[in-house]
């Protein structure tokens, strides 16, 4: 790199490192068209990714960072060419678009990088410019923007950076061959090459600006970002004036020369361009301009071309620059933590790391340094940081807290002096404590009890720590409200508004509100239409359902009976019969009985019991022959619809489930220490003294001062 290093238009030329300057490559251009027509079919489905893809190459070609091959070259394959691939690429935060030119592309097995040699390793470390950064309290941050792009590659080797691309990003044409005029960015040689002619604008230039800036340049750039940290604001405006001098040669140009002193060469008549656009014959670069010049130079000055003169004014686009100045406030290490950490045991787990590292680095730099803040800080390696370490992060944290809060007043106590009156501390007798902090004072220093009970810590109101404390004492009490909170609390600290953040951790807690939230009530939909008839007899629309079992007498052993309740769907009147069996069988005979008591039924609707589907297919079988022989005129045309709830559906049959829930009660209840002595007799006896128990009034204790129509069951005879 130093023997081939050069200003050649105002940048720094590096050649590129190969490892072997007479290789041979093979011709890749079919594996580059391939790689750009998958590039093509991605920019058809995204069309923002297109527009950002054709924008970024249509800058670095205006910018002359790429170039067309000319039509003479743009034949040539394999030997010392190659063809690079190419793709887009979003920064995560700033969603900006980056083509990356893919040099480790493999083609017959070799790519672009494996005949690159890596070169030197000439960034800095990042830790040590990191420590560095953090050395003085006002900070200096910049970037060098393109800054691979300004470290040019000679014209000889440049067919190594073919790449394939649309002119202005047109499909409708054949895409053409450009290649890259300097150094790229996905290039294994590139930070080396653009990192030595960054270190070698500062070598070049240290006559013309400060040592701090040279230095600056050399020690405190990781890539192409700087971050440096000097003591004054003043300081860091002079440095970032050195550094952009260095990185504008403009502004050494419009210093040392006048805008009338410069004149404009065309591209047709500039010898230098000839490099890059390539003769065809040697006849013309010996009869050309390369040997005599533009022929203007061969006239007086005054027939010189004027029409058009370099604006000096124009920000030079070899190295665009940005800088940022900060100056450092009073924010510590542990406001910085709170800002990033919102969970107590963690926050203390992190303070002990920081704790540990700082301890490793006033060792290195002060090897006695052994003991800090009176006590010994000598710490191993341990997996996890141990309770005593802990212990004393909690304590850095907690003085941190009370620095900020209660300044004056630890001033005025560690000078043995009283608080003022005027202090919220006043009342508590405060004293500085263990750890140095300031806890409550009092007379029961001599109680049997822990010292941080004795004397809790003063935390104040508006602290993030102290509502992170609350908070993690609200998750180890296993989410209890309020006064739990306080309870514990107390036992080590001393909150200033205690119940107020107490009731703002429990009332913001996600877990609490997950588990005390009231259940949604779910919209019901309309009731259907047999359950609010109003002109209808009763139980011509009928739901039903079986209950039990129940257990009665024969002889000596005990068999199994079942209630069958039918409940009129729009009077919510109640029929039972006796079933002595689950049976189809069973089913039908009670539907018979009760269809005998009460009459014709228009739909009947249950749950989906494989009986009941069962009982279905009889009925209407026996409802054909009741047509045609008995019933005659009196059923004529009346049938019976019978209506399924959907399986595993039982609350679509509330109305009868209710139903059943009553019926139970009352049967227990009247049946009462006779129930294990039952007959079938006996049951259907009880069965019907339940009719008269269900009425259609029901008794509103806020009218119970006036009189009330008395309750009366739906029942009705067949023949009525």
């Amino acid at each position: 790199m130093e023997n081939s290093c050069r200003i050649v238009e105002g940048h720094y030329q590096v050649d590129l490192p190969l490892r072997n300057p007479a290789v041979q490559l093979p011709d890749n251009l079919q594996m580059a068209s391939n790689r750009l027509r998958g590039l093509q079919k991605k920019m058809k489905k995204n069309p923002q990714f297109k527009e950002d893809y054709i924008a970024f190459m249509e800058d670095i070609i205006g910018k002359g960072y790429a170039e067309e091959v000319s039509n003479g070259d743009n034949t040539k394959g394999g030997g010392q060419s190659w063809y690079i691939p190419h793709h887009g690429v979003y920064h995560p935060q700033k969603r900006k678009i980056r083509v990356v030119f893919d040099c480790a592309a493999k083609f017959m097995g070799i790519s672009l990088n494996d005949v690159l040699l890596p070169g030197p390793n000439l960034m800095n470390n990042l830790q040590g410019v990191l420590m560095r950064f953090r050395q003085y309290s006002v900070a200096v941050s910049g970037d060098i923007e393109t800054m691979f792009y300004q470290v040019k590659v000679p014209a000889e080797q440049r067919d190594l950076l073919r790449f394939l691309w649309w002119t202005k990003g047109d499909f409708s044409h054949q895409p053409k061959i450009f290649r890259m005029t300097v150094h790229l960015f996905g290039a294994g040689s590139s930070p080396s090459c653009t990192n030595y002619g960054l270190q070698k604008t500062a070598t070049d230039n240290k006559c013309e600006v400060s040592i701090k800036a040279v230095e600056t340049v050399k020690r405190d750039f990781y890539m192409d970002d700087v971050l440096k940290s000097v003591e004054t604001i003043e300081e860091a405006k002079n440095l970032v004036n050195e550094l952009k001098t260095l990185s504008n040669r403009v502004q050494l140009i419009r210093e040392a020369t006048s805008l009338s002193q410069w004149h404009h060469v065309s591209t047709r008549e500039n010898p230098a361009d000839m490099t890059s656009r390539g003769v065809k014959r040697t006849q013309d670069l010996i009869n050309g301009i390369w040997f005599k010049g533009p022929d203007f130079l061969w006239q007086s000055e005054s027939e010189w071309p004027r029409d058009v003169l370099i604006d000096l004014d124009v920000v030079d686009v070899e190295m665009k620059s940005s800088f940022t100045i900060v100056e450092a406030g009073d924010k510590s290490v542990v406001d910085m933590l709170v800002s990033k950490i919102s969970n107590w045991k963690k926050m203390k787990r992190v303070m002990a790391w920081v704790l540990i590292a700082k301890q490793k680095f006033l060792t290195k730099i002060r090897p006695n340094a052994g003991v800090v803040a009176g006590r010994s800080c000598v710490v191993q390696d341990p997996g996890q940081p141990t309770v005593e370490l802990l212990n004393r992060a909690e304590e850095f944290i907690l003085k941190e807290v009370q620095s900020s809060a209660f300044e004056r007043e630890i001033k005025e106590l560690e000078a043995g002096n009283t608080v003022s009156k005027t202090s919220v501390l006043f009342k508590f007798n405060p004293i500085i404590g263990e750890g140095g902090l300031a806890r409550v004072g009092g007379r029961i220093s001599q109680a049997d009890v822990a010292y941080e009970a004795k004397h809790p810590v003063f935390l104040p109101k508006n602290s993030s720590v102290a509502e992170m404390i609350v908070r993690e004492i609200h998750k180890d009490v296993g989410h209890l409200g309020k006064n739990t909170i306080l309870e514990i609390l107390r036992e080590r600290y001393w909150l200033f508004g205690a119940n107020g953040i107490a009731k703002k951790v429990a009332r913001e807690c996600v877990t609490c509100k997950r588990y005390q939230v009231k259940p949604c009530e779910q919209v019901m939909a309309d009731l259907p239409s047999n359950r609010v008839q109003a002109d209808g007899a009763p139980f011509e629309n009928v739901g039903v359902d079986y209950f039990g079992p129940l257990m009665v007498k024969r002889g000596r052993s005990e068999v199994k009976r079942y209630g069958v309740i039918f409940t009129c769907l729009s009077s919510r009147a109640v029929h039972l019969e006796v079933a002595h069996s689950l049976d189809t069988d069973s089913c039908n005979n009670s539907i018979r009985r009760f269809m005998a008591r009460r009459g014709p039924v228009l739909t009947i609707t249950s749950d989906n019991g494989t009986n009941l589907v069962g009982a279905e297919k009889e009925l209407r079988e026996m409802w054909k022959k009741i047509d045609q022989a008995k019933m005659k005129g009196v059923l004529n045309n009346v049938g019976i619809d019978w209506i399924f709830n959907p399986p595993t559906a039982s609350h679509f049959g509330g109305v009868w489930e209710r139903m059943i829930r009553s019926t139970r009660k009352i049967l227990y209840s009247i049946m009462g220490d006779e129930a294990r002595l039952l007959d079938d007799e006996a049951l259907v006896t009880f069965d019907n003294d339940i009719y008269g128990s269900r009425g259609y009034v029901a008794f509103n204790s806020q009218y119970a001062d006036k009189p009330q129509r008395k309750s009366y069951p739906f029942t009705r005879s067949f023949c009525e």
